[in-house]
């Protein structure tokens, strides 16, 4: 009789014999691959999305500055203009004092060549700056008052040597040309602080575009 153990199943795991290994890494599915291609592309078209809005407010910030840079040449162009209207009301007074001074007509010559001057650069101003146009119309008038007082007055005063009368003449030319250089400096300060302002808003937008 054989022995019963002889016919029991044999164990399935054999005693020195590797069993095949399990697999860790799963396989990539045609849907993993092209989740992962979409993310790709959503990142790729965020990126770009990001360079394109900071392009277009450097582009504008440029614009902006280049604007504003113009402003402020404009505005500086025009301080300095009006500031030489000073000037040349009292080149045009010189010539008058001048003409007292030395008791005859030498000097008229020079004085109408520049209250011409004055009147025009005034006047060229005047339509520029059509906000400031009755200051500047008031500067007309005062340098037109000169000039009568120069010519009615003055003059006709020198020629009689009438000491009294060129000196009152004078005094009214002198508080004439005093009000020019006044409102004429003033608005060239206004216009310096105008300038001013505007040059610091381009420099605002310089940093905005660096």
């Amino acid at each position: 009789m054989r022995d019963a153990t002889a016919n029991e199943a044999p164990d399935t795991v054999t005693e020195g014999v590797t069993p095949p290994a399990v697999g860790v890494t799963s396989r990539v599915t045609p849907t993993d691959r092209w989740s992962l291609r979409g993310r790709l592309r959503l990142g790729l078209a965020l990126l770009v999305g990001l360079l394109f809005a900071s392009a277009t407010t450097t582009l504008a910030a440029l614009r902006q500055y280049a604007a504003a840079s113009a402003e402020v040449a404009r505005d500086g162009d025009l301080a300095r203009r009006a500031r030489a209207l000073g000037v040349d009301a009292r080149e045009q007074y010189i010539h008058e004092v001048h003409t007292i001074v030395l008791g005859d007509r030498s000097h008229v010559t020079h004085h109408n060549e520049w209250a011409g001057m004055f009147r025009v650069e005034t006047r060229r101003l005047s339509r520029e700056l059509p906000e400031d146009r009755r200051s500047l119309d008031a500067i007309v008038a005062s340098s037109l008052t000169v000039d009568r007082a120069f010519r009615q007055e003055i003059l006709p005063a020198v020629d009689r040597g009438d000491r009294a009368a060129v000196r009152a003449a004078h005094d009214r030319a002198e508080a004439a040309v005093t009000e020019m250089i006044r409102r004429a400096d003033a608005l060239g300060a206004r216009l310096e602080a105008r300038a001013a302002v505007t040059r610091r808003r381009a420099d605002r937008h310089a940093a905005v575009a660096a």
